[in-house]
């Protein structure tokens, strides 16, 4: 789970290969990402972090690799 600097949580959703975006208070506002090896795709995204400009770094486990957002 990671905190955006507008205050917005994200989570990575490992099952279902997305990430998904809350308001602080948990109210849902969207979700990226599905199974695959292309780009915006993941194969068991296990960890999120994010930066001050807004962007999000996913690990994504399967595919061996990081793959980061523009800011949402």
């Amino acid at each position: 789970m990671a905190i955006g600097p507008q205050g917005n949580i994200f989570t990575t959703d490992f099952y279902n290969n997305r990430v998904q975006k809350f308001t602080a208070n948990g109210v849902f506002l969207s979700s990226f990402g599905e199974q695959g090896d292309g780009a915006g795709q993941f194969d068991r995204a296990v960890a999120i972090a994010t930066a001050p400009n807004g962007s999000v770094f996913v690990v994504d486990l399967g595919n061996n690799r990081i793959q980061k957002w523009q800011p949402l």
